[in-house]
């Protein structure tokens, strides 16, 4: 069992909250859990959490993610990381919608 459950199991109701939400956002769903966990890792990297980029990272690689791949999501972060500090530092206004 992972850390994060261990500590949660101190707050029995946190922990089923947790985990159900964890079942409906990463069992379910239109994206398939490998990209599920791209996103998952990129937002673990941003956040600076090495638990979590070691726990993503880990199941990456048993979903057929090699170090190449990793390195080049690692890459993405960076750039929109960049890109994202960029534009705010500037207060450029999106002239992009959706």
């Amino acid at each position: 069992m992972p850390n994060l459950f261990k500590v949660m199991a101190h707050h029995p109701a946190y922990l089923e909250t947790t985990w159900n939400r964890y079942k409906a956002v990463m069992l379910a769903g239109k994206l398939d859990r490998r990209t599920k966990e791209i996103i998952a890792l990129a937002v673990s990297a941003t956040n600076n959490c090495a638990y979590c980029v070691n726990a993503h990272t880990a199941v990456l690689k048993g979903l057929g993610l090699d170090d190449a791949a990793i390195v080049e999501l690692m890459a993405v972060v960076d750039l929109y990381s960049g890109f994202n500090k960029f534009l705010d530092g500037l207060l450029v206004e999106s002239d992009l919608k959706p």
